[in-house]
Order: C-alpha cells, then structure tokens, then sequence
C-alpha cells in the first residue's frame, strides 16, 4: 500500500468553508475532511449528525445544495465523496477507510 499525503491548498480551503457553514460538527482539520490525492483528485469526507436519519440519495442532496454555490473548478476534480455519521464512521466495513488509503489500481 502506498503513502498517502494529504495535499490542502485554496481550492481545498473553499470546499472545506463552504461544507463547515452547513456542517458545524465537521472534523477541525481540514485535511481530514478534504484534501488532493494529486493534482486533480480530491476526495471528500463528511461525519455529522446531520445526515441521521437521511438515506444515501437525501445525503447526496443536501451535499449538492452546500457545494452548489462554489465555482465549477471547485467542484469538478471531487473524486470520492463519503457521508457518515459519527457512529457510521466507527463501522470499518463501510468505505471510511477508502478516504485514508490509496491504493494503486490493476488496470
């Protein structure tokens, strides 16, 4: 498995400001939410308790809504986008760990 650096720059920072004023409950470290994998991958993480209650297709939605008002650059190179819940986040059956790892692909 390769090591992973989680690169943050501005268009990260926007991302990150933008999901933080509709998820107070986010993760203080920006890199922990949002970071590039290179150079046009980004991957997002969300845990908050706002998405309890929500199925996958409402939780779509609402992270739509809130990455809406960003330019399209901002929002064109999101790779991987994963919703939990604190408590969904405990469960390493669920892709939570994709978010950390990177893995080189056989194709």
């Amino acid at each position: 498995m390769a090591v992973l650096t989680k690169r943050t720059d501005a268009q990260t920072a926007r991302i990150y400001v933008a999901l933080k004023v509709a998820f107070p409950d986010l993760l203080p470290d920006e890199s922990d939410v949002v970071y590039k994998k290179n150079r046009y991958t980004i991957r997002v993480r969300v845990i908050s308790r706002n998405f309890e209650d929500k199925s996958l297709a409402e939780r779509h939605s609402l992270f739509k809504k809130v990455l809406a008002p960003l330019a399209l650059e901002d929002r064109e190179d999101i790779s991987l986008v994963i919703m939990l819940t604190p408590e969904e986040a405990l469960d390493p059956e669920l892709l939570n760990s994709q978010f950390d790892e990177s893995y080189i692909s056989v194709i």
